[in-house]
């Protein structure tokens, strides 16, 4: 990478014609798939990887981590596999960088499976607001660097409803400074105005798009995929009940299932099949 260095994973069937990249949201890490890709084995080659600035992901401290600034590595990782195009699942900020990267780079992407994602008005959820105060990166560094030394990280993963494995791939890559710092910028970021420049060009995307979301989640409320939904020329949107904002996490079954009947329906040998409409 010309300004940075991502760290993916790779799981499936390399064979697939089916490329999908997930991409995560902002603050956590690749690990947040962790239960859904066995759900898809067989289905697609699959390769996850940590947002340019997250996780064990580097970044030059010039580099853009914001929400608008991530789309534009997208391509040169796709290069770098060999992909032509692909599927990208996008989960919270990772669904905004999803949508972005439809919009700058189409040609690049076969269809968007935005999860629990934001990309329409919403205001900030309130516990952002401590993150806008100035040195909140060093206090996140200081207060997770704690967390491990005292073994609370399973108690961070409850609360944040993920499971231990990637509670604490998160907590050991928010402790560094410059991981910390990259989630204060990307948060700060996360403003209404964004996601209202997004959503005006929504009409633009005509990728086939499956919108995945949590019936109670508490961070992106329901108003913001149906308000996407209604925006987008094709797309249908999966509820997941009883899920809140880490669907992938909680619930991997259901959405696993919503993924593979969209991959078998929409996205046919590596190309796109007959438009299903707006549900």
């Amino acid at each position: 990478m010309v300004a940075g260095t991502i760290r993916g994973w790779r799981h499936g069937d390399p064979d697939s014609h089916c490329k999908l990249l997930f991409l995560h949201g902002v603050g956590i890490t690749l690990a947040t798939w962790r239960r859904l890709l066995p759900e898809l084995a067989g289905a697609a080659d699959c390769v996850t990887v940590d947002l340019l600035g997250f996780g064990r992901s580097e970044a030059a401290r010039r580099c853009d981590v914001t929400m608008a600034g991530q789309p534009y590595w997208v391509p040169q990782v796709l290069d770098q596999l060999g992909w032509p195009r692909a599927v990208l699942v996008g989960h919270s900020m990772g669904g905004g960088v999803a949508l972005g990267t439809a919009l700058l780079h189409p040609r690049r992407v076969e269809g968007l499976v935005p999860v629990a994602s934001v990309g329409t008005t919403q205001s900030e959820p309130p516990i952002f607001y401590v993150y806008h105060v100035p040195g909140s990166e060093a206090m996140v560094s200081a207060t997770l660097t704690l967390a491990i030394r005292l073994g609370l990280g399973p108690l961070i993963g409850r609360y944040a409803a993920c499971d231990p494995v990637s509670a604490d791939d998160i907590v050991r890559c928010m402790a560094r400074y410059d991981v910390a710092r990259a989630f204060v910028v990307a948060v700060r970021d996360l403003q209404p105005s964004r996601y209202r420049r997004y959503a005006e060009h929504f009409r633009l995307i005509r990728q086939p798009v499956l919108i995945v979301h949590g019936r109670y989640d508490d961070i992106v409320p329901p108003s913001v995929p149906l308000e996407m939904s209604s925006r987008l020329p094709d797309n249908r949107v999966v509820w997941v009940e009883r899920a809140a904002h880490m669907p992938q996490e909680s619930h991997p079954g259901l959405v696993g299932e919503a993924i593979r009947q969209f991959l078998a329906e929409r996205i046919v040998n590596g190309s796109r099949s007959g438009s299903s409409g707006v549900q």
